[in-house]
């Protein structure tokens, strides 16, 4: 995945990196206004205990799908296009998350022509709750990414 899958453009002068989802292999599975969903797969390089993932692997991911969300309901008609920058993010994990399939699902709470609270919950390959993370997005008009000088 990359910046564009997004909604984000890289324009002349500034940067294209690789984002923490293509770096973990995260994969979005869907998005539209009421859901977005991502899934990772285990792998020993994203764990925290043995056998279990990092939380903050899962955090990372629900940080991606929640601003993924938010996306879904900028003005489409705004210009130039405003990016849903996270403000506050909230996690609390409920138990471990053993190897396996996690999946998030993110939704709106609420949802405001300057602001977007989204709610997601991490579920295991069993669909458990693992995790649960609030993210409020401000949406904010301008470029992402940084100039190069030269």
């Amino acid at each position: 995945m990359c910046s564009s899958d997004l909604g984000m453009t890289t324009q002349p002068g500034l940067t294209s990196q690789p984002n923490y989802h293509t770096l973990i292999g995260s994969e979005h599975r869907e998005s539209t206004p009421a859901l977005s969903v991502i899934s990772l797969d285990y792998r020993p390089d994203l764990q925290g205990n043995p056998g279990e993932f990092d939380p903050a692997v899962i955090i990372g991911i629900a940080d991606g799908v929640a601003t993924r969300c938010a996306l879904q309901h900028i003005d489409p008609k705004a210009d130039p296009k405003p990016f849903p920058l996270t403000v506050h993010l909230s996690s609390s994990i409920l138990r471990p998350a053993k190897a396996g399939t996690i999946t998030v699902e993110a939704k709106p709470a609420f949802v405001s022509p300057t602001r977007v609270v989204v709610e997601c919950t991490a579920y295991d390959a069993d669909r458990s709750p693992v995790l649960t993370v609030t993210t409020v997005h401000l949406y904010v008009a301008g470029r992402v990414g940084r100039r190069i000088d030269g």
